[in-house]
């Protein structure tokens, strides 16, 4: 599991765990993926009065090109409270976006740099305050906490997805919706996989499926080409 780490203050970090082997499509809010997380606390100093946590977290994902990095997309908001504890980053990503992808996984697994910049808040119980000004000041309002920051820190971190999820959990995703909308379609890439000594009929299925909603027939002719061949 990749970890990303933000640094608060000399004692303190938050720590995120990113769980790569459990990334899904995003439908059906929209398409793209879903990278799972988990986040804690790490305090070397456990006199610190202050506890501290992630408020907010925003994060990219770029990808390697033969030029250099390339920037995907940006994942939507995730606030974090007391009571409301996200656990998954959701980047929407578009057609174009997916195509990218495709030309940097070359038909293998796809590795993704995640950058990550976290949003951390602190707060102290009242009555362990140190300062008795502060502290009576506080009091008085009948506040029983102070808020303490924010504090921001980011890191950068890099997550693969296994090609067999990408083809049969993420890519599915833009063959189950019209294409008209985009000017440049995602392409139609043959998912044609032995089984044993058997064709794997059900990738055949959803390649020519791909191709008959986007009319585009030359396709179709193409795909059906090699498995009349090993027939």
């Amino acid at each position: 599991m990749p970890l990303a780490k933000f640094d608060i203050e000399l004692g303190a970090q938050t720590q995120m765990f990113v769980f790569e082997d459990r990334i899904s499509a995003l439908m059906p809010q929209s398409l793209g993926i879903v990278i799972p997380l988990e986040d804690y606390l790490t305090e070397i100093d456990e006199s610190n009065p202050v506890s501290w946590g992630l408020s907010y977290l925003y994060a990219e994902v770029w990808v390697e090109r033969r030029l250099g990095r390339q920037f995907i997309a940006a994942a939507l908001p995730e606030f974090f409270t007391e009571t409301l504890r996200p656990t998954s980053l959701r980047f929407p990503l578009t057609y174009e976006a997916v195509s990218v992808l495709e030309e940097a996984r070359a038909g293998g697994d796809l590795n993704l740099s995640l950058h990550l910049e976290a949003t951390i808040t602190g707060s102290a119980p009242v009555d362990r305050i140190p300062d008795d000004g502060r502290r009576k000041t506080l009091q008085a309002w009948g506040i029983p906490k102070e808020i303490i920051g924010p504090v921001r820190s980011s890191d950068d971190i890099t997550i693969r997805i296994r090609k067999l999820d990408w083809v049969e959990e993420i890519l599915p995703q833009w063959r189950l919706v019209p294409q008209i909308e985009s000017a440049d379609p995602l392409p139609v890439v043959a998912e044609m996989r032995p089984v044993g000594q058997r064709l794997d009929t059900h990738a055949l299925a959803r390649t020519l499926s791909a191709a008959t909603r986007s009319r585009d027939f030359d396709a179709i002719l193409e795909q059906m080409r090699a498995p009349i061949v090993g027939l």
